[in-house]
C-alpha cells in the first residue's frame, strides 16, 4: 500500500529551494511522480495559503509557513495509509481545523489515519479506535473514546501548576513558549480555580527574530471538543529575547470539572 507520513515539520524540504521547487521534492519523497505533483500543485499551494509565497525560499518562512506546506503535500498524496505525529500542534488554530478536517476527509474515503498525539479534543474527533501505550507496550486499544478516559483515569493529565516546554528541534523556529504557571490573582501559582473566582496564567517565551507584532492566543476546551472561551494578549512588537505575559480572567462561570487549555504564539498573519 503507498503510505504517506508527516512525522516531523518540513522533513524532506531543502532550505534553498523554493516552495515551488520543494513541492515537487517533498511530493516525490513521499511517493508522488512529477505528473501527480503537477495535476495537484494548485490545488496543494491553495491548502497551504502560500500563493503569494510559493517562489520564495523555504528559508525564509516561518515554522508555520513550513507545516502548512508540508502538511498540504502530504495530505493531497492520496496514500491507502496516512501516519501523522503530533505536527498539528505547530500552526494557527484555523489551519489546526483546516487539517482536522482534511484527515476527516480521508478518514471517510475509506484511508487509514494513523494519529499520533496527546491532543485529548483532535483524538476524540478524528479517531474512530484508539491504543495506549505504556513504557512501549500496548496498555489499551478499543473505541477512541475509551481510550482518552483510560489516558485521563491513568494519572497523565493530573493537575499541575507549571508545564514546561523544550526547545524546538526545527532551526527555523522564531517564537515559541517555554513555560506556562497558572495562578490565583495575587501571583501565587495554582493547580485549580475555584468556580466565579478571579485567575491568570502567566506565558513565558522566546523570541528570536524582530517581530512587529506578536501576541498569545488562548482557547479552553471542554471534554465534548467544542471551544468555550478565546482570548489573545494585545500584539506589540518584539525584538530577540526572553519574555512573559499574563492573560487574566476576571469572572469567568464554568461549571466544576477538567478543562483543556491551548496557548499560542500568533502574529495576526496566520503564522
Amino acid at each position: 500500500p503507498l503510505i504517506g507520513s508527516l512525522l516531523e515539520v518540513g522533513t524532506g524540504f531543502h532550505p534553498e529551494l523554493t516552495g515551488h521547487e520543494n513541492v515537487y521534492l517533498y511530493g516525490t519523497i513521499l511517493g508522488m511522480d512529477r505528473w501527480e505533483v503537477s495535476r495537484k500543485f494548485d490545488e496543494i499551494v491553495a491548502f497551504a495559503g502560500l500563493e503569494k509565497f510559493v517562489d520564495t525560499p523555504v528559508k525564509r518562512y516561518s515554522s508555520g509557513m513550513y507545516m502548512r506546506l508540508a502538511f498540504a503535500v502530504a495530505a493531497h498524496l492520496d496514500p491507502e495509509i496516512l501516519l501523522v505525529d503530533e505536527v498539528l500542534a505547530v500552526g494557527d488554530i484555523q489551519f489546526q481545523k483546516k487539517c482536522l478536517g482534511k484527515l476527516q476527509n480521508v478518514s471517510k474515503e475509506g484511508r487509514t489515519v494513523l494519529f499520533v498525539s496527546h491532543n485529548m479534543d483532535m483524538i476524540n474527533r478524528l479517531c474512530q479506535r484508539g491504543i495506549l501505550l505504556k513504557n512501549g507496550h500496548v496498555d489499551f486499544e478499543g473505541n477512541a473514546s475509551d481510550a482518552v478516559q483510560q489516558y485521563l483515569r491513568s494519572g497523565h493529565q493530573e493537575a499541575i501548576e507549571e508545564v514546561y516546554y523544550p526547545e524546538p528541534k526545527e532551526k527555523n523556529i522564531e517564537a515559541y513558549i517555554y513555560k506556562i504557571r497558572f495562578e490565583n490573582i495575587d501571583g501565587t501559582s495554582t493547580a485549580s480555580f475555584p468556580v466565579g473566582r478571579p485567575w491568570q496564567i502567566r506565558v513565558f517565551f522566546r523570541v528570536k527574530n524582530n517581530f512587529k507584532s506578536l501576541f498569545v492566543t488562548c482557547g479552553m476546551h471542554d471534554k465534548t471538543g467544542p471551544v468555550i472561551r478565546s482570548t489573545w494578549g494585545k500584539p506589540k512588537s518584539y525584538a530577540p529575547g526572553n519574555y512573559e505575559v499574563i492573560l487574566r480572567e476576571k469572572n469567568l462561570m464554568l461549571t466544576p470539572g477538567e478543562y483543556q487549555i491551548y496557548l499560542a504564539l500568533d502574529t495576526g498573519r496566520n503564522q
